[in-house]
Formats: structure tokens, C-alpha cells, sequence
């Protein structure tokens, strides 16, 4: 954060700046990934559910990190729900779910009719149902690990 606040600072960034330039936009995301992450850091998690249970619950994300791995992006989804409980989620995609659309440009055709993609992003709060995967600690935290995680609805954007 400092060498960004370094380069945006001055009136030229200089080409030995341009790699720092291009990851503000990651590392901005990071950080409020992490400020939200330590609200709901401070109260006790629980592990939710019975492994192998479906759960809907309201969960407000505070984290998607992508990982880069051998068969391609895989994202990863730290949530929280208002009693502070963490829930952990892995997918090939980001959480969304289509709604309908006015228009075709760039829309998803389904069923005789165009949708198109809404994604939450972080410090949304959101309904989900999924299958409770496995219950695990991770440094010190525990957390419910999720699986086959579906987005019913998203309840609150982040300002």
C-alpha cells in the first residue's frame, strides 16, 4: 500500500512503476477483503450444520480470492453470517445468478428467454443454499466448509 500511495503520488509514473500501477485495483480489493474480514473476525465462529445437510443462510461475503491452480482459476469465497460464524466456499466460478434481461446483447439465452449474469462482490450480503462439505479448523478459526453453493438472492450491496 505504501509503494501505491509512492506512485500515485507523483505527477508521472515511470515504466519500472507500470507492474505496481496495474495490481491497485487487486490490492485495493484485497484490503477491504481483509477490513472486512476483522468485523466479523472479533465474535466466536461456530461450525453451522451437519456435514452432508443442506443449509440456506444469509451470509455477507468478505473475501473472493482467486487461486490459479493446474486445471485453471478456482475462487474462493470467505463468508460470515451475523452471529459471526465463517463459511468457506470453492467454485470454477464466482457466486451469481441469472436474472432476466431486458435485451440479448452479451445475455445468456435460456429457455426461450435472455438472462444475464449478477455477481456480489465483496461485503455483499447474501441468501445462499449449499451442502455442508466439512467442518475444519484454520489457524484457530472454525469453519464450515461448503459445497454445490447456489445464490438465491442478494439481500444488501456494499456501499
Amino acid at each position: 500500500m505504501y509503494s501505491l500511495s509512492v506512485i500515485f503520488n507523483n505527477n508521472v509514473i515511470d515504466r519500472r512503476a507500470h507492474g505496481l500501477a496495474t495490481a491497485a485495483v487487486f490490492t485495493y480489493k484485497n484490503e477491504m477483503g481483509e477490513i472486512e474480514k476483522k468485523k466479523y473476525e472479533k465474535k466466536t465462529s461456530n461450525y453451522v450444520g451437519n456435514i452432508k445437510e443442506s443449509i440456506t443462510v444469509d451470509v455477507n461475503i468478505a473475501k473472493i480470492i482467486e487461486l490459479d491452480g493446474k486445471w485453471g482459476i478456482t475462487y474462493m469465497h470467505i463468508m460470515f453470517d451475523d452471529d459471526g460464524n465463517q463459511f468457506v466456499w470453492f467454485g470454477s466460478t464466482q457466486l451469481n445468478k441469472l436474472i432476466p434481461a431486458e435485451w440479448e446483447n452479451h445475455h445468456v439465452f435460456k429457455k426461450g428467454k435472455y438472462y444475464r449474469y449478477d455477481w456480489p462482490d465483496q461485503g455483499d450480503k447474501v441468501n445462499i443454499t449449499a451442502t455442508v462439505k466439512q467442518h475444519k479448523e484454520y489457524n484457530g478459526t472454525k469453519q464450515t466448509v461448503l459445497t454445490r453453493c447456489k445464490l438465491n438472492d442478494i439481500i444488501e450491496r456494499a456501499e
